[in-house]
């Protein structure tokens, strides 16, 4: 307890623990003397509403077991200035405090007013009138309706006025009084009236709606602002029974409201009305019970906070509230809270389960906290920490291990931001959540392991791995490139500048069909080759090969793929091809066919002389198994012939046979062959060669023939030598005769006739002689 100093002579008071924060003697509402007169009066109407609220009603505004105390500071700073009097007067009628006016008008000051009263017969000699100036007293303290408000005072001059006395009732009960002299007006009443027509102008223009009821609850009296919330007007409500505005479950909230006020109980309480376009409003109402003259209870007045806009806001806050635990609860999220004043923390029921505690089993200091992370994860955590409560950062975020209740370490993942601040701005409270990311950090570990893996994969491959997209504006880029670009193009792997410098090294005649490629595979979503020379940034002349397959995404086309250096290749290549030239044209040159048949059997292969030796094109006999253009006096027998010799395998060499050509001639052909394996030591077929051997057939007969002549010519010639003189003495012999025997007839003629065969003979042995 703390005894404040006595103001104006007045004694001291004592500042109970119990008060709020506005009335705490260090409170920014004592410490700043430099506020209009209008702010202090707003503040001290916003703590009499606060310590109502904390009161539950009744009209009772201190609560039970407390004795809050406001200082007498707190009036003297409000009502030193004012020009009306003012009497501050405790629940037990001890004056506190008057101001500066009150002294003017009466000549008493807080010394003349003391605990026993004694001002009390002066200001009010005449009897009746200290007997009104008690009952007015009384009949405020119990909330009885005051009808007689003008008294007659005795000032200390002694001189009398008729003075006004106005009273509120403020947070520790005590009595506001304003004094108001009306000494020398006329009627009381048309004062009275003329206060009446104040008053009805301030209700109409208070921001708050006004409402009067009778003692049966009808409306008979609302102000404008009423109206101009509810949309009806003051002759659509007035007279009208509250029924007609609330539903069934309003109209009982409101009918025991009302029969708490008819016993003189009051409290502030909630409505919902409907308005005249049909919305439901919502009002804060705040009852005061009325009373005539005897006491008898004839109604009741409040106003009504149009309380809508907030109940809606209560609605969106308590939705967003489900929402924001629906999502902490989807997201796997524990909640935390550090007080940056005491270093200290709390944490939710699922943040500890992450770790493997309970709730209460996680020491609340911060110090404890950093013992359970991580030493590596300190150093960084904190960095993070201390750059968001400095300012740099908006947001606290950091992922770190935490040792669990196991002791093995868990990584989690923090967020956290400032929800609460100081009036200078240092921050109070930080709130966050604690995610589990245990599994993603080990995913993350693997694939950062796979990562390098790949990355060393691509760095020993032969070639330069790309990762190239083309936008659907046609921008084009890369991703990413291995470091193999440099040793293979000569380039560095930067992907942002790759694209550019690579395409300045393609040589200019060749640029657009290397671009035009890349397009036409971006357009058609299609695999992308291309083959050409690059002249590297060092003036080296290669040939490259780009292959890639493309994944189409929503507003791009990427290609993953390898750039291959095949300037070896490319020139084993070319040289395969020359050579390829020439054994082409030596096989078109040749008179030979040059052939080849499969595993079984059929032509895979015959140079282009084939047509001009069979009348049949290539494409006529490929794929048809040699004997079907052959010919022999027993086909079947061919056939069994030419699959034996085929499945032996074996080279052959000179084998002669005859084909049909496609006009039906018979031609002699030579065929040599050789057998060809092929993956495995798997037999492929036979390659060789067939010759046209015809003319040397014919050519052959007719040497033969010739000799088989020349050998009987020469043979004809001895035997006719040798028969021509056997011939020649038969003739000689058979002349003798004819001449010895000319006598005899018979035989004469059988010696003509043997003369006449050696005749023939001799002529045979000349022809063959000849």
């Amino acid at each position: 307890m703390e005894a404040l100093p006595p103001l104006d002579g007045g004694r001291a008071l004592l500042v109970s623990p119990n008060l709020p924060p506005l009335l705490e003697k260090d409170s920014t509402f004592m410490q700043d003397r430099h506020k209009t007169k209008q702010q202090l009066i707003e503040e001290l109407a916003s703590l009499r509403t606060q310590l109502e609220l904390r009161e539950g009603g009744g009209g009772d505004t201190i609560r039970s077991g407390a004795n809050p105390t406001i200082p007498p500071e707190l009036y003297a700073m409000i009502f030193a200035q004012i020009p009306l009097a003012i009497s501050v007067i405790r629940r037990d009628g001890f004056f506190v405090y008057v101001n500066p006016a009150f002294v003017s008008l009466t000549g008493y000051g807080l010394p003349d007013i003391d605990r026993e009263k004694k001002w009390f017969q002066a200001a009010y000699p005449d009897k009746e009138y200290r007997r009104k100036a008690l009952y007015a007293w009384v009949k405020y303290q119990t909330q009885q309706l005051v009808t007689e408000k003008v008294l007659q005072v005795t000032c200390k001059d002694g001189k009398k006025k008729s003075i006004e006395f106005n009273m509120i009732t403020v947070t520790d009960g005590t009595v506001i009084s304003m004094l108001t002299d009306v000494t020398g007006c006329g009627e009381v009443g048309e004062l009275l009236k003329g206060k009446e027509e104040q008053w009805r102008l301030l209700l109409d223009t208070m921001n708050e709606g006004f409402i009067t009821l009778n003692e049966s609850g009808i409306p008979v009296f609302v102000n404008q602002r009423f109206c101009e919330i509810t949309g009806y007007t003051q002759e659509e409500i007035c007279g009208r029974p509250v029924s007609a505005f609330l539903d069934s479950e309003n109209l009982s909230i409101f009918q025991l409201a009302f029969s708490q006020r008819s016993r003189g109980g009051f409290h502030r309480y909630e409505l919902a009305v409907r308005s005249k376009d049909g919305r439901l409003l919502y009002f804060l109402i705040s009852p005061r019970p009325l009373y005539d003259s005897s006491g008898r209870f004839v109604g009741s007045f409040g106003t009504c906070m149009d309380i809508s806009e907030r109940k809606e806001m209560e609605k969106v806050l308590k939705k967003s509230g489900e929402k924001l635990q629906m999502a902490l609860y989807g997201a796997d999220l524990g909640m935390w809270d550090l007080d940056l004043t005491t270093m200290s923390g709390t944490i939710d029921e699922r943040a500890a389960q992450i770790l493997g505690y309970g709730k209460d089993e996680i020491p609340s200091q911060i110090d404890a906290w950093d013992e359970m992370t991580h030493p590596e994860d300190i150093p960084q955590l904190k960095e993070s920490f201390n750059a968001h409560i400095e300012g740099h950062l908006p947001v606290f975020e950091n992922e770190h291990r935490m040792r669990m209740a196991t002791g093995e370490w868990k990584w989690v993942q923090g967020r956290g931001k400032i929800t609460e601040r100081h009036i200078d701005g240092s921050p109070i409270l930080i709130s966050g959540t604690m995610q589990d990311i245990d599994n993603r950090k080990r995913v993350e570990e693997e694939l950062r392991k796979r990562k390098e893996r790949l990355k060393a994969l691509a760095n020993n491959l032969p070639g330069v791995i790309f990762q190239f997209y083309v936008r659907k504006h046609g921008e084009m880029g890369l991703y990413y490139v291995s470091e193999r670009s440099r040793e293979v193009l000569g380039l560095d792997s930067n992907p942002e500048e790759f694209f550019a410098r690579a395409s300045a090294c393609v040589p200019l005649e060749d640029r657009s069909r290397f671009l035009e490629s890349i397009q036409q595979a971006a357009l058609s979503v299609c695999r992308w080759e291309y083959e050409g020379r690059f002249v590297t940034p060092g003036g080296e002349e290669k040939y490259v090969r780009g292959i890639s397959l493309p994944e189409e995404r929503p507003d791009q086309v990427i290609f993953n793929g390898m750039l291959l250096d095949i300037t070896d290749q490319k020139r084993v290549e070319d040289a395969l091809e020359e050579s390829r030239k020439r054994y082409q044209y030596l096989v078109e040159s040749i008179n030979e066919i040059v052939w080849e048949i499969d595993a079984t059997g059929r032509f895979t292969y015959l140079s282009p002389n084939i047509e001009k030796l069979t009348g049949y094109g290539q494409a006529e006999m490929i794929g048809k198994f040699p004997h079907e253009y052959m010919w022999a006096m027993n086909m079947e027998e061919l056939r069994g012939r030419f699959s034996d010799s085929f499945a032996s395998q074996y080279p052959f060499v000179a084998i002669e046979g005859i084909i049909v050509h496609k006009r039906g001639i018979h031609l002699s052909v030579e065929v040599s062959g050789k057998p060809f394996f092929i993956k495995e030591g798997h037999f492929g077929g036979y390659r060789g060669i067939l010759r046209d051997i015809s003319e040397i057939k014919t050519l052959q007969e007719e040497m033969i023939k010739n000799q088989k002549l020349e050998s009987i010519g020469t043979l004809a010639g001895g035997v006719a030598h040798d028969f021509n003189n056997l011939l020649m003495g038969i003739l000689g012999y058979i002349g003798l005769a004819k001449l010895n025997a000319q006598q005899e007839m018979v035989v004469e003629r059988s010696l003509s006739k043997a003369e006449e065969s050696c005749l023939r003979a001799k002529e045979i042995a000349q022809r063959l002689l000849t």
